[in-house]
């Protein structure tokens, strides 16, 4: 049998043998199971109470159509300070308009009575909401219309979508650590030394170990899945939903690997990898909340949290390819930097491993430097989309000047790039061009891949693989020609029209 595979087996039934970690995973679930009937509980009450006109949001953040006339509704309607109303001539165009997107929901009217056409998202729940609530004062000033509604009152789905990712996602981050005690525990005690001794590739080592850890997270999320359904909680896509966990799982599994390559010790190993989860899980949180935004409802989708709220919501949507490219690209981009620590003497053999030692394994690993290079231009890209998104979710919230926030966004994704060229040291101008090209390339081809289709850039996926690839070729020239910062401003400033131009269409 081959010794890879071995190891896998052998690090899987030492998970499923600790007892004490076992237990800690079943009191999480207990935990969070607790916490279900609280939650689908209040929904209801919070449908009925809320006074939805004093939530957060944007200034008429939700658009619907009236067709036909009901002049006392659609006043009470117009002065809504979420709403904006657009009078429709017929309701074939109202349904064009609500299929593309462009109609959070329409009324037809005729006569007195009202009608109202959604299509289930949670701003077409708002939507329905404030119709039923300018129907009550409708109702209580004398006219009493005959109200059909075909979509169902749903805004309680929409907190569920919210709420309910909290409790799903909550024992998540244990059946994510066996990876940790795996590595950070044998380096301790020396055992990495002996497993480095043996005829195996040092990669499948750490592959090893991390599909071990994969294997029994896919095992949880399963069950889990099962236990929520039997307590409520239910997934319109089984299969989907089991995807998505084992995806987020593997993330996370990835960055705990990558942690316990850089830690001492188990304790600092397990520390880090609470503040990388909190981290990440909070960006995808935030992320997944745009969608309450007409202008971000897209850039929500990039969150797998969105998608699992979908999901417990009852909303049947298309299972997205693109999430779960994103998450790959993350996952690829961790996996590397940690099979690159392994691949250096010192990871094995240094009391305290750091930073530098993944970039050094990175080289030694891959071999040519252009390989090191196109590689470290997907890991800059996977730690900037989360700050990106959020940031712009920030920008179009509060609706305020924008230069300081895209000048900003445009210095954080060029300095990122910059740290490769850093550790590479190209000798000469013309080494750094080459390399900084290299690195902006594959930068660009990930943000042309997610981005572009939602910046109706569709027939033009090549413009942010040459722009990245010349602001960063600059920047390496300057580099190399030892004027780092003056090719690192020329960068950011070009980033900064190239920022511009790109909001200037989405705004």
């Amino acid at each position: 049998m081959d010794p890879a595979l071995q190891l896998f087996k052998w690090e899987l039934s030492q998970i499923f043998l600790d007892r004490g970690f076992i237990a800690k995973i079943i009191i999480g679930m207990g935990i969070s199971l607790l916490l279900l009937p609280f939650l689908l509980n209040s929904l209801s009450s919070f449908a009925t109470n809320v006074n939805t006109p004093n939530l957060p949001f944007v200034y008429k953040i939700i658009t619907i159509g009236v067709v036909g006339e009901y002049p006392a509704l659609v006043g009470i309607l117009e002065g809504n300070t979420l709403l904006s109303v657009i009078h429709l001539d017929d309701e074939e165009n109202a349904r064009r308009l609500l299929a593309n997107g462009e109609l959070n929901g329409f009324l037809a009217v005729s006569g007195r009575s009202v009608k109202f056409v959604g299509n289930g998202n949670p701003l077409s729940s708002l939507a329905e909401l404030q119709v039923r609530e300018a129907l009550d004062k409708v109702v209580k000033a004398g006219s009493n219309p005959d109200v059909k509604v075909i979509q169902e009152h749903s805004i309680e789905p929409f907190v569920k979508g919210i709420i309910s990712p909290f409790i799903i996602f909550s024992p998540l981050l244990l059946w994510c650590l066996p990876i940790i005690q795996s590595i950070s525990y044998d380096r301790e005690n020396k055992m990495l030394e002996a497993l480095f001794s043996l005829p195996i590739d040092r990669r499948k080592i750490f592959l090893a170990k991390v599909f071990a850890n994969l294997a029994f997270a896919i095992f949880a999320s399963f069950v889990w899945m099962l236990v929520l359904g039997a307590f409520g909680l239910n997934f319109v896509n089984f299969l989907g939903g089991l995807v998505m966990l084992s995806a987020i799982s593997l993330l996370i599994i990835s960055l705990n690997g990558l942690v316990s390559t850089i830690s001492s010790n188990v304790k600092n190993a397990t520390l880090a990898s609470g503040i990388v989860s909190t981290i990440v899980f909070s960006f995808l949180f935030i992320i997944s909340l745009l969608r309450i935004n007409p202008y971000l409802a897209e850039f929500s989708s990039v969150s797998p949290v969105t998608y699992i709220s979908y999901q417990v919501s009852g909303i049947l949507t298309p299972f997205p390819l693109e999430t779960l490219l994103l998450l790959l690209l993350a996952i690829i981009s961790a996996n590397l930097l940690s099979v690159a620590a392994f691949s250096t003497e010192k990871f094995a053999f240094s009391l305290n491993p750091g930073i530098a030692q993944l970039y050094e394994g990175m080289q030694e690993l891959l071999g040519k430097p252009a390989y090191s290079a196109f590689a470290m231009g997907f890991v800059a890209f996977c730690l900037t989309l989360p700050v990106q998104v959020i940031s712009l979710g920030i920008l179009l919230f509060i609706s305020s000047s924008y230069w300081i926030v895209i000048f900003l966004l445009a210095a954080m994704e060029e300095s990122l790039k910059f740290i490769p060229l850093g550790v590479m040291k190209p000798s000469n101008w013309s080494e750094g061009a080459l390399w900084g090209a290299i690195i902006g390339l594959s930068f660009g081809i990930c943000e042309s891949v997610l981005f572009a289709p939602h910046l109706e850039f569709i027939p033009l996926r090549a413009i942010p693989i040459a722009a990245h690839s010349l602001f960063t070729l600059i920047m390496g020239a300057g580099y190399g020609a030892r004027r780092p910062y003056l090719g690192l401003s020329i960068a950011i400033i070009l980033h900064f029209v190239y920022n511009e131009t790109v909001l200037s269409r989405l705004i």
